[in-house]
């Protein structure tokens, strides 16, 4: 196909000179599978001139995947030596080109065998080059593969994050990502698995600013019946050709981001806000008033009562006893799985029920028809319902009394990242970024103090949220003071009305609810 390339642009060349249509007669040579002792023909092709179109972009492939010669250095009995690197890619697009397609036609079966792919990614680097300085038929082509780019880069970010969070090996966990990946998207085999592939994609890279607006509209054909392989060869194009902007790219420590009246906004989860609750009381009230309390000195959470006791036991003694505040406000869940080894009991009813089978097994069937009978197989499905029980797991659980919305930014995020660097010895991963955002945030809560098994509590639900500090997202190097700037309540039996009189400010609240509470 290289052949018919460079035939097409001499017969370009003679036209040109002759002023008049001007033909060649291809045909190549190679060896087949059925006969590769001699060359055979393989190919046979007729080009006219100015009839090949995509020569731009062949002689861009040309210039960008020269051959290279390469020397492997003497060693001790073999003198020094030569040979030629040749590039995939410009095969690739020389057959397409040659064949009247598009230049990246079918690089999806190209990926799905291991030599070729192990090849286009040791040439990503004159790939992304190719992505940037081609021509495409329509410029959506070009858009997909910077959102697949865009989405791929913040997907590193994270993984960045993660590696340093898990002290783990950045780029084994990025050459998984990569190929699971690439694997979902061989595995697609119409437009509908397509769609669902890439767009998950998109959606774990975060909320992407080339989407706002008419982008997403505008690659929407590409998912089309007629279309969809063509953005499957796009997005493994994207995954073959990306380049990081720098080494320490994936080590970035990313904010949590919404698409929010079409802007992209950081945004802070329901959790973070409630684990901060969560430890204001524990500082203000003291250890013993929280069940879930964090230590300081080994980073991790400590249960006072993992089983509450005092919500779940039978015995009226223990469920008497005092509850811990954040129980009582954020609620929890207890799921235990059966536990069937070394019960004695159960295995006490197994063995009583294989005797009584074995019992009614010795009974001729007329025997079984009688009241006898009847009332063994009975007493043999008593004991399978009670086993059967005894085998289930069981859960036990209270929703919270206070509920809590996500909260978002007030302002958009404009992209900001700070870079620093960690001390000691230095890796790859020693710079990091972080993504920063001076903004207010804005979120609700709800709360009916009369689901509270100790109602007074909800004047340190008011006090927590006052006087929130620190709010930690999903990083340690997240922390983002909380302390409202300004804050409405509404205390009434209907939420959309406020309680009349009151002045919505929170002394004046924690007033109002002494008052009705009759404390």
């Amino acid at each position: 196909m290289l052949l018919t390339v460079e035939t097409s642009t001499i017969s370009n060349q003679f036209a040109r000179l002759m002023r008049e249509q001007f033909l060649c007669r291809v045909i190549t040579f190679g060896i087949v599978a059925w006969n590769e002792k001699q060359k055979s023909r393989t190919s046979t092709r007729t080009i006219f001139s100015g009839n090949l179109s995509g020569m731009e972009n062949y002689r861009l492939a040309a210039a960008l995947f020269k051959n290279r010669w390469q020397q492997v250095a003497a060693k001790r009995n073999e003198p020094e030596r030569y040979f030629v690197t040749t590039f995939s890619t410009r095969e690739l697009i020389a057959d397409n080109i040659a064949g009247g397609e598009v230049w990246y036609q079918n690089i999806a079966d190209y990926m799905t065998r291991k030599e070729t792919r192990e090849q286009l990614f040791f040439e990503r680097k004159e790939l992304g080059r190719m992505v940037e300085e081609a021509k495409f038929d329509n410029e959506r082509e070009r858009l997909f593969i910077k959102v697949c780019h865009e989405s791929w880069r913040r997907r590193l970010g994270k993984l960045g994050e993660r590696a340093t969070r898990e002290n783990a090996n950045f780029s084994s966990l990025v050459r998984k990502e990569a190929e699971r990946w690439r694997t979902s998207l061989a595995r697609c085999k119409n437009a509908e698995t397509l769609r669902e592939t890439v767009v998950d994609f998109w959606s774990r890279g975060g909320a992407n600013e080339m989407l706002q607006g008419d982008g997403l509209m505008s690659l929407w054909p590409l998912f089309g019946e007629k279309t969809w392989r063509t953005a499957k060869d796009l997005a493994l194009l994207a995954l073959v050709s990306y380049q990081p902007q720098s080494r320490e790219e994936g080590n970035i420590t990313t904010l949590q981001k919404i698409l929010w009246k079409n802007e992209v906004h950081t945004t802070v989860s329901a959790e973070a806000i409630r684990w901060a609750l969560r430890y204001f009381w524990q500082r203000s009230k003291g250890k013993e008033s929280v069940n879930r309390r964090w230590n300081e000195e080994t980073a991790e959470h400590e249960w006072q009562d993992q089983t509450w006791k005092s919500w779940t036991s039978n015995d009226e003694v223990e469920r008497s006893q005092p509850t811990f505040i954040d129980d009582d406000a954020m609620g929890f869940m207890l799921a235990e799985a059966a536990s069937t080894d070394g019960n004695d009991t159960l295995d006490s009813l197994k063995d009583e029920k294989k005797k009584l089978d074995e019992e009614f097994k010795q009974l001729s069937k007329a025997e079984q028809k009688e009241a006898g009978g009847k009332s063994l197989k009975e007493r043999i499905k008593l004991l399978n319902d009670q086993i059967k029980v005894m085998s289930q797991g069981t859960t036990d659980k209270r929703r919270g009394a206070l509920e809590v919305t996500r909260a978002i930014s007030l302002a958009p995020f404009a992209g900001d990242i700070t870079f620093n660097a960690k001390s000691g010895k230095k890796t790859n991963v020693s710079l990091y970024g972080t993504e920063v955002h001076a903004t207010r945030y804005q979120y609700g809560i709800a709360l009916t103090p009369d689901s509270l098994r100790e109602p007074t509590r909800v004047l340190d639900v008011i006090d927590a949220i006052t006087g929130l500090s620190e709010v930690a997202g999903n990083q340690s190097r997240f922390l983002y003071d909380f302390a409202p700037e300004s804050i409405v309540f509404r205390w009434a039996e209907d939420f959309a009305f406020l309680h009349e009189g009151v002045k919505a400010t929170a002394e004046n609240l924690k007033q109002q609810v002494r008052k009705d509470l009759g404390i």
